[in-house]
């Protein structure tokens, strides 16, 4: 499992959806949630049923799509994804 930290390589939410592999967006806080929801926004993203970013409560983990799509990442999810990145680090 690769993880990628946001920094200077990456300047907009667009450049993810040019990664290989899914791509999922975990948030230390509800404020940078927040902000990723408003840049998501302005980048021309929206939710598969075409709701606005902004129009929702931002979660703990978002995945970003190739399509400039999000979709929410539930529990079993997170708790997937947590075990994955264990797993990775046992290796």
């Amino acid at each position: 499992m690769k993880e990628i930290i946001f920094s200077k390589k990456f300047k907009t939410i667009s450049e993810l959806c040019n990664l290989k592999g899914k791509v999922y967006v975990k948030f230390a806080s509800s404020e940078s949630g927040d902000d990723f929801m408003k840049c998501a926004e302005r980048e021309g993203f929206d939710f598969k049923d075409g709701v606005k970013p902004t129009a929702r409560v931002c979660a703990k983990t978002i995945r970003v799509n190739p399509d400039k799509t999000l979709n929410y990442v539930g529990i079993y999810g997170n708790m997937a994804y947590d075990a994955a990145k264990r797993l990775a680090g046992k290796s």
